[in-house]
């Protein structure tokens, strides 16, 4: 699926780097986007970075479901939305 804004079509998002706003950066547009089937990819040279990243975005989404700022179905969504990955994706 796609996103279009403006005459343009988004199908993919990509976040390079996940230290200290790369995760914010792909939690927003995955709250965003994920319901259009547009995919969060975050690419980083490090493991552990992306590693923090991903435990920083799955607790900032479990912080909204217990403040019901989220569905625990809309929270699952957003997490399987973003992927992370050292591998320059295409």
């Amino acid at each position: 699926m796609a996103y279009e804004i403006f005459g343009k079509s988004i199908s993919k998002i990509g976040i390079v780097g996940s230290g200290n706003i790369g995760p914010d950066i792909a939690l927003y547009f995955s709250k965003v986007l994920h319901g259009h089937g547009v995919p969060v990819v975050v690419v980083d040279i490090a493991k552990s970075a992306l590693k923090s990243g991903e435990v920083r975005v799955k607790g900032k989404i479990g912080r909204g479901v217990k403040t019901r700022t989220f569905k625990q179905d809309e929270a699952d969504a957003m997490t399987a939305n973003i992927s992370w990955t050292t591998d320059t994706p295409s």
